[in-house]
């Protein structure tokens, strides 16, 4: 605003000049007003200008460009994934049995079948023993290598505080164990019957029974199969249908058909005890060779 009023101070001069009568218009020549006022003018819009360009360079700062910058992306982390190990099994590939704990001593509460794959869920301290899932009750089973199989990680299983002596304390109870000879050959109508005999070395009572023969020297796999609840005959004389059990350590006599075999072919059995009804319960089998009568 100063410098405004300078110039406009000093346009009124020159416009006072030009208009002083003390000067001659011979001796200074002529002057001309309106050249006097639009040179005063344009003198004093230039310096406006000029005043108004440095007050607005002066009011703006000059802004310093933004260097640009690129945003890092992080690397994805690769995670490894864990390794999962499979559930624990044990698979049967030979008949064997599961106990109601870890010793020998302690009864047996089921027959494992070849082929039976179960879940493994604990173990004993002396790694002798596997506790398992059968039928959804736990029992244990002996390690055997020709017997069972294992599978999974099992050593990562827990200990389990089986128990290891029976209930009973009466004395102590024989294994499961029953002997079998081939006794004669009875004539029941127009059946043809072996005769075996079964002694009872267990404290275990039998309740059904099978007994498949096979006649070797013809290649007949199955000549005949015999089962059910009153298989056991009271003498090795008698004919079918026998008693409804065989006790503990006692004896008895279990027939299989063998109508048709050619007399000296040799025939080949297989006898199988169960403690229920129906081929159920704890089983245990035995094999026997002989001749044809």
């Amino acid at each position: 605003m100063k410098a405004q009023h300078v110039l406009i101070c000093f346009a009124f001069v020159l416009i006072l000049s030009a208009c002083s009568p003390g000067t001659s218009q011979e001796d200074q020549g002529e002057v001309d007003a309106d050249a006097v006022f639009t040179a005063a003018a344009e003198t004093l819009s230039a310096q406006l200008a000029g005043t108004q360009t440095a007050q607005a360079a002066e009011a703006s700062p000059t802004l310093s460009p933004v260097p640009a910058t690129e945003t890092p992306v992080p690397a994805t982390a690769t995670e490894a994934l864990p390794t999962i190990e499979p559930d624990p099994e044990l698979t049967v590939i030979e008949e064997t049995v599961c106990r109601n704990g870890a010793s020998t001593a302690i009864a047996i509460v089921a027959t494992l079948e070849v082929g039976e794959i179960l879940s493994v869920t604990g173990r004993s301290q002396d790694g002798k023993w596997w506790q398992v899932v059968k039928d959804g009750e736990e029992c244990w089973v002996f390690w055997n290598e020709d017997a069972i199989t294992l599978e999974g990680n099992v050593f990562s299983l827990a200990f389990v505080n089986a128990p290891t002596v029976p209930t009973k304390t009466a004395g102590p109870t024989p294994e499961p164990n029953f002997w079998l000879s081939f006794v004669n050959v009875n004539k029941c109508g127009n059946a043809v019957y072996a005769v075996f005999a079964v002694q009872n070395k267990g404290n275990e009572t039998y309740e059904s029974a099978r007994v498949n023969i096979h006649d070797q020297t013809a290649g007949i796999d199955n000549l005949s199969s015999t089962d059910g609840n009153l298989m056991f005959l009271p003498s090795q004389g008698a004919c079918p249908k026998g008693n409804e059990s065989l006790g503990p350590l006692s004896t008895g006599y279990v027939y299989g058909k063998i109508t048709g075999a050619t007399s000296g072919n040799t025939l080949f059995a297989t006898v199988r005890l169960c403690t229920e009804n129906g081929l159920a319960g704890f089983c245990l089998k035995r094999n026997i060779t002989f001749t044809a009568p």
